[in-house]
């Protein structure tokens, strides 16, 4: 628990994470709660809110609402957590499920593993999640995989 944004608990350390006050460059910092996500590989990972839990993302799910994407993660062994920056708006490459027919112009949800696909805008409420999310561009990566240009709005 946290009062007056001070830790209250012997398990949390510092001061915690607050996102009240104005980040300019709209990168914020969260908790990682993924076991997927061990370290920072230097690539971007959509990410999705963990319901229940303040200030915490992880690897976008199947059919999630992409808070973001992840630009750093830490392993804070010591202190027993997961830490990164999110980015809310601006754009970036993400991976695309393989197989998936994501084109320019589509909206983007979560696909699992951080992964992004096309959404399906007949469904009312996957249509909402994509929202302010949309495909630019689509490259092929060096590793074989697809990546899309999405723009956070």
């Amino acid at each position: 628990m946290v009062e007056n944004n001070k830790p209250q608990s012997p398990t949390q350390f510092g001061w915690g994470i607050s996102h009240r006050i104005f980040h300019d460059d709209a990168g914020y910092p969260v908790y990682i709660d993924d076991e997927t996500i061990t370290e920072w590989n230097g690539k971007h990972i959509a990410a999705s809110l963990v319901a229940g839990k303040n200030h915490t993302v992880k690897g976008a799910e199947e059919g999630a609402r992409l808070m973001g994407y992840l630009v750093m993660v830490e392993d804070r062994k010591v202190e027993g957590v997961k830490v990164g920056t999110i980015q809310v708006h601006g754009g970036t490459l993400l991976p695309v499920k393989a197989e998936d027919a994501l084109a320019v112009g589509d909206m983007v949800v979560g696909a699992g593993n951080g992964e992004i696909r096309k959404a399906d805008l007949a469904n009312a409420a996957e249509a909402a999640k994509s929202a302010g999310r949309v495909c630019t561009a689509i490259l092929d990566g060096s590793d074989g995989k697809k990546y899309a240009e999405v723009v956070f709005s």
